[in-house]
């Protein structure tokens, strides 16, 4: 069904349930529309109490390191954090040994790598985290030499080799990591869950204690979504680095002018009075609309518990015009309590996530 606009109107419930079963039978073993990757976490830490380590943030567009003490009542201490906004694109993986190389500290044992790429998790030789790269979704990156092998192991190999260094590397998921970042001793992992609406979308879930599961929410199918859509629902219709191109399909028939990002969509929504503005705002209804199906299906599938705490990130749901407020209004109609899920946001997120992977989680 569509509106005056030509914005489809989706069966929210039945996409909310749909991803439900989709969850509940992935858990079990089955294969759906969800790759729903376990990411199995060590039972211990691979620093030791009061150590420095080094943990990196490697993504689409963004890179940052930290130097990372490990204190001895457990948790971590930023000491030192540095963005490297100098970073360009990795053509080869030389490319990426040498921006580690350049920016890790003489005297750190173990790195944590964030790594905002597809991974296909393994345990590493040394027991820790590690993730082969999967290379569908690089972001402009070339990685050439990187895909398909496993990226903590590379990097181990090469301090050995360059330098005679021997360094622990754990390596996880950007989503995985943001689950981590809320994770403590003294919560409830089964309470828990983290989500990425930006230029990218995604959902993270603690399965237990020492297993996150990097949903790869926007490959979701539902089973309920006929035609076209039922394809692309979550890879066109949610995320930042899309919503604008869908304004451009639509703009010509209004004659509209393009727009170059989803930042130039969020001030259209919020400025314009016409049917720009009127557009734009759809989209972003819709998007949140989306994205509260799956929570909501998330939170059954989690049992319903009185409370679900969900660490989220990126521009789109904390910035963009009235967001966080239309995934509510939509959860709402959904029938899931005002109080049942809780929206968190955790400073230095990318960060801290990376460090709790080679602290053991917590």
């Amino acid at each position: 069904m569509e509106n005056c606009l030509g914005i489809v109107a989706h069966d929210y419930l039945a996409i909310c349930n749909s991803f439900c079963d989709q969850l509940t039978r992935s858990a079990r073993g089955e294969i759906t529309s969800l790759p729903f990757v376990r990411n199995r976490l060590p039972k211990v830490s691979a620093v030791q109490p009061g150590e420095i380590f080094q943990v990196f943030v490697v993504g689409g567009t963004n890179c940052e390191t930290a130097r990372i003490r490990f204190n001895t009542q457990g948790g971590a201490a930023i000491l030192e954090h540095t963005r490297c906004p100098e970073v360009a694109k990795f053509r080869t993986v030389d490319d990426f040994l040498d921006f580690i190389t350049a920016h890790v500290g003489v005297d750190a044992r173990v790195i944590a790598l964030n790594f905002g790429f597809a991974l296909t998790p393994v345990a590493s030789a040394r027991g820790v985290l590690d993730g082969i790269m999967v290379g569908n979704d690089t972001k402009d990156h070339c990685f050439r030499g990187l895909v398909r092998q496993k990226v903590g192991a590379m990097i181990e190999n090469h301090f050995r080799i360059t330098q005679g260094r021997k360094v622990t590397v754990c390596v996880g998921n950007d989503t995985v990591c943001l689950a981590l970042s809320a994770a403590a001793r003294d919560i409830d992992p089964q309470s828990m869950a983290a989500g990425v609406v930006g230029t990218g979308y995604n959902l993270a879930l603690f399965l237990d204690e020492y297993t996150v599961v990097n949903i790869q929410a926007c490959d979701f199918v539902s089973d309920d979504a006929p035609g076209i859509s039922r394809k692309q629902l979550y890879r066109t219709e949610v995320s930042g680095g899309e919503l604008y191109k869908r304004y451009n399909e639509l703009a010509e028939k209004y004659a509209l002018g393009e727009l170059d990002s989803s930042k130039d969509l969020a001030a259209l929504a919020a400025s314009d009075k016409g049917n720009g503005g009127a557009l734009a705002r759809a989209l972003f209804e819709r998007s949140a609309s989306l994205v509260a199906a799956q929570l909501a299906g998330l939170y059954n599938f989690k049992g319903k518990p009185a409370r679900l705490s969900v660490v989220m990130q990126g521009g789109v749901f904390w910035d963009g015009p009235g967001y966080k407020e239309m995934v509510r209004g939509r959860l709402d109609r959904l029938g899931i309590p005002s109080e049942a899920i809780a929206f968190k946001k955790v400073k230095h997120a990318d960060i801290v996530g990376a460090a709790k992977l080679a602290t053991g989680g917590f």
